[in-house]
């Protein structure tokens, strides 16, 4: 399929968030999507336990690289620097750690679907939920929450 331009990449964010709303809204909390850099958007995803700890899920579209990825963040630099510390510190390496606090607002990320096609978004929806769902759900076992 052609590379998609910009307003049909956030189009397919606001149905993907959409999705997450109608299928997970009991659990989940959705913020906005963000779209003010043509590079990428995102929209977080958080849980009353996450938000209690001042953390949050985001997903994350590339533009450039049509890459989507999900990652573990905080609501302030010393909240995220503390978990980064916490997941650096362990023998936990299941998934990518930030090289670095300063630069990055995850703490913890995975790619969880790179090259997607948008011809079938019904599919490509599933498998970004399926894929979400098990970082979100293993990493929320490690939080203990």
């Amino acid at each position: 399929m052609d590379r998609l331009d910009y307003h049909q990449l956030i189009d397919y964010m606001k149905e993907l968030r959409t999705f997450f709303h109608k299928e997970h809204d009991t659990y989940f909390k959705l913020g906005n999507i963000y779209q003010g850099n043509s590079d990428y958007s995102y929209f977080s995803i958080t849980t009353e336990e996450l938000k209690n700890q001042k953390l949050k899920f985001v997903m994350i579209l590339n533009h450039k690289t049509l890459c989507f990825s999900i990652c573990l963040s905080g609501q302030n630099k010393s909240i995220r620097k503390q978990y980064w510390q916490m997941f650096k510190e362990s023998d936990w390496h299941k998934y990518h750690l930030a090289e670095s606090i300063n630069e990055s607002l995850s703490i913890i990320d995975q790619t969880i679907e790179e090259g997607p096609d948008f011809s079938d978004k019904k599919y490509l929806t599933e498998q970004i939920e399926k894929k979400a769902l098990i970082f979100i759900n293993e990493i929320s076992s490690v939080l203990e929450i």
